[in-house]
């Protein structure tokens, strides 16, 4: 069934951990074409689900949305600048309307996938995909300034499978990404506060 309709690019749909509710962002660029806006679908699985604008983002175009198991969530803003920023927003638990922040010195053209957790649930390290040097990498963000702990070179972003190892489609292959020990400890896209 359709959910929402007459929207221009859509893109990214995520689950809010919080909430159940649908996320997605606007990917589209040009001229006249451009929507910095978060959008959250309420409620689904309901006869009624309400499309919003939950936030607006720093610029376009717009990448992938993650979300922290404490509900917190990341997306990859303005992917064709030179030095695409990722901008934090403040979940669904938290005020509204929600804050907008842009991580300082955090860049990622299209991708971004949360690395680690702390104990709270708060995202430590953002997988992302440097702009300058075409690499994937772990981006430490719990240091000032952020700290980059490892890459991956002739690869670009992916989905964090349930099994907690970084997925990326590339060509005719999929490859799976693990830490040294061949174990996988990211954060699965299906994690709960």
């Amino acid at each position: 069934r359709t959910l929402a309709a007459n929207l221009t690019c859509p893109q990214d749909l995520v689950v809010d951990p919080l909430s159940g509710d649908l996320f997605f962002d606007d990917v589209c660029f040009g001229a006249g074409s451009d929507n910095p806006s978060l959008f959250r679908l309420r409620n689904p699985s309901s006869a009624n689900p309400t499309l919003e604008v939950y936030a607006t983002l720093p610029a376009t175009p717009n990448g992938q949305i993650t979300f922290s198991p404490k509900g917190t969530i990341y997306v990859a803003t303005a992917y064709t600048q030179q030095n695409p920023p990722v901008a934090r927003v403040s979940g669904t638990n938290g005020p509204q309307p929600p804050t907008v922040t842009t991580l300082s010195g955090v860049n990622s053209i299209f991708w971004v996938n949360i690395g680690n957790v702390g104990p709270d649930g708060e995202a430590r390290s953002l997988i992302t995909f440097s702009p300058s040097e075409q690499k994937l990498q772990l981006t430490d963000i719990s240091t000032t300034p952020p700290t980059i702990t490892a890459t991956l070179t002739d690869s670009g972003g992916g989905i964090i499978g349930p099994d907690g190892c970084l997925y990326i489609p590339a060509a005719n292959a999929l490859y799976r990404l693990t830490d040294p020990t061949g174990g996988c400890r990211f954060i699965a896209t299906n994690a709960k506060p």
